[in-house]
């Protein structure tokens, strides 16, 4: 366990939800998000976890494939059955991850209210805000991260950047809790959703 890292320990929660972090035009897992896929991949596994609600469609690149369907391949050839994986396939970022992965928890009616949430580093303490923030109160997350190459971690730091607008809009516009709000407003202001 390195420095600053969560501790997840067995029997906390049974589920987890892996964030989109992108694909190439060949249906390929660019090394950034294939670390992600990696880390669910040892939770599943090793028992940490039980099932997996693989978020994300493509905000950049090919935006008619879907990161979920090849993050959920990926997975399925390492072994992991696939009833113990979920698709979520309408989210372009991480607003969405949380707006669509809580509508999943309440469609389901999933009664697990401590979450762990898996993405990168550099990503990981915006996506519990807004993780945080789009669930609501009554449920709980610890942040598992995975590591990219340097050069790509700081590539991809600059695109966090991107998002701060509609991310100001949500935290100063939706109620905490209030995931229809929240995608009402990415619906009304960014494109990617039309």
């Amino acid at each position: 366990m390195k420095k600053g890292e969560a501790v997840l320990q067995k029997g906390w929660t049974d589920i987890g939800i892996l964030l989109g972090g992108g694909i190439s035009g060949k249906r390929r897992l660019p090394h950034d998000p294939k670390t992600r896929v990696e880390k669910a991949y040892h939770l599943l596994k090793e028992g940490y976890i039980q099932f997996l609600i693989l978020s994300g469609r493509c905000s950049y690149g090919n935006p008619e494939l879907s990161e979920a369907k090849i993050y959920f391949d990926y997975l399925i050839e390492k072994g992991i059955p696939k009833e113990r994986l979920i698709l979520e396939e309408d989210s372009r970022d991480t607003v969405g991850n949380a707006v669509f992965s809580k509508k999943i928890f309440l469609k389901n009616k999933l009664p697990q209210k401590k979450i762990v949430l898996i993405t990168s580093d550099y990503h990981m303490k915006r996506a519990l805000m807004i993780f945080t923030h789009v669930f609501g109160n009554g449920y709980s997350f610890i942040g598992i991260s995975s590591r990219p190459f340097i050069l790509h971690k700081i590539a991809l730091l600059l695109k966090e950047f991107e998002h701060k607008e509609i991310e100001r809009l949500v935290f100063s516009e939706v109620r905490i809790g209030d995931h229809d709000k929240a995608e009402e407003l990415i619906k009304r202001y960014l494109p990617r959703y039309r």
